[in-house]
C-alpha cells in the first residue's frame, strides 16, 4: 500500500485558539497564531494552513451577516426602506 500512496507529509497540529465567532474574533485568532510561529509553537507552514482556515471562517461570518442584514431590509425591519 505505501507503493500506492505516498506518506503523508503533514502531522496533526495541537493549538488552542480562542473562539471564533465574529470577525473580531478571528482577528485575534490570527493574531495568536502569528505569535505562535514567531515563538516556534507552530512552523510557518502549519501557521499558514491555520490562518488559511480562519480566513474561511471569516468569510461565512461574513456572509451570515450580510444575510441577516438583508432579510431585515426585505422584511421592512431595516430602518430605512430601498423602494
Amino acid at each position: 500500500m505505501e507503493r500506492l500512496l505516498p506518506p503523508r507529509k503533514e502531522q496533526p497540529v495541537q493549538f488552542e485558539l480562542p473562539p471564533v465567532t465574529t470577525a473580531a474574533e478571528v482577528a485575534m485568532a490570527v493574531s495568536a497564531v502569528l505569535q505562535a510561529v514567531a515563538g516556534g509553537q507552530l512552523t510557518p507552514a502549519a501557521g499558514q494552513m491555520i490562518a488559511v482556515i480562519l480566513e474561511g471562517r471569516r468569510r461565512v461570518i461574513e456572509t451570515q451577516e450580510h444575510e441577516g442584514r438583508l432579510q431585515a431590509l426585505e422584511s421592512g425591519r431595516g430602518r430605512g426602506r430601498l423602494y
